[in-house]
């Protein structure tokens, strides 16, 4: 004799493999998807890190040349220097170099000039980096990459330095550079410009 099922139960039905490989690819899905744009995210943040950082690298490096750039052909003490004009006109000429070719990768200046000399820098792009030659007597020969001092920072590789005269008061400087121990095969590159006015006028 067959059981009947009384009426107040309903029979339980489970989920089918079906319906449960159906879910799991689902949520196999959107999981990825979630995946990827939080690797995407961070991969974009990483990037936007990194170049800013180089920006900045970058920025420092054109500060430190505009800085002293704009001092060329001042002088500390006009009063005490009235008679001693001639020597004071070797602080007159800001050199762009080479003067053959382009673009120039070096300016020579001076300030602080005396009837016995004065403060003479060279800045020019040497060995992938930013140097500086001085002298207490004379314009300075550009740098190479054995002689001078370093401006740049060692993190930074310098790809190519370039600067131009819009007048004898207005000058503009770029940098282009990359971080000096990227392996990529790609390595992000950036370039910095800025503009420098001189502030003083030639001494007549």
């Amino acid at each position: 004799m067959l059981n009947s099922i009384p009426s107040g139960m309903h029979r339980q039905r489970g989920v089918s493999l079906i319906e449960m490989m159906i879910a799991l690819v689902a949520g196999l899905v959107v999981s990825g998807a979630a995946l990827a744009l939080v690797l995407a995210t961070m991969k974009s943040n990483s990037e936007t890190i990194k170049a800013t950082r180089l920006t900045q690298e970058l920025r420092a490096t054109a500060d430190v040349i505009a800085r002293d750039l704009r001092r060329a052909r001042s002088v500390t003490d006009p009063i005490a220097n009235v008679d001693v004009t001639s020597s004071l006109q070797t602080c007159n000429t800001i050199t762009l170099s080479p003067t053959a070719t382009s673009p120039k990768t070096c300016v020579i200046y001076g300030y602080d000039c005396t009837s016995t000399g004065g403060d003479f820098k060279a800045i020019g792009f040497a060995g992938n980096k930013i140097r500086l030659t001085t002298s207490a007597t004379a314009a300075p020969s550009c740098p190479t990459s054995s002689t001078g001092t370093q401006l740049s920072s060692n993190a930074v590789k310098i790809n190519s330095f370039a600067i131009s005269s819009t007048s004898a008061d207005v000058y503009n400087i770029s940098l282009t550079g990359q971080f000096a121990n990227d392996p990529s095969a790609t390595p992000l590159i950036r370039t910095f410009s800025q503009i420098v006015r001189i502030r003083s006028a030639a001494v007549n």
